[in-house]
């Protein structure tokens, strides 16, 4: 898929991205948490990041979480979930 197609694709999944199930399954998020191992002192990135869920799943649990996404849409979508 052309990178033009994809910025499209993810441009119109962002705005129902947050419905999606999975998104806010608190069992994924904790088995992430789980398998990451994460330590107090860890610097995190999440690549595809999305609107954040995961970012936000293991903040709590490292340093500091970086959240990189190719759509606009979903980081400003992350963004606002940080309210």
């Amino acid at each position: 898929m052309l990178e033009r197609d994809q910025k499209k694709l993810w441009a119109h999944r962002a705005k129902h991205y947050n419905k999606l199930a999975w998104v806010h399954d608190p069992n994924l998020q904790k088995k992430v948490v789980e398998c990451g191992q994460f330590m107090p002192h860890h610097t995190v990135l999440d690549a595809g990041t999305g609107t954040g869920a995961i970012a936000y799943a293991v903040s709590p649990y490292v340093k500091e979480v970086c959240g990189i996404d190719q759509s606009e849409p979903m980081l400003e979508g992350a963004l606002a979930n940080l309210d």
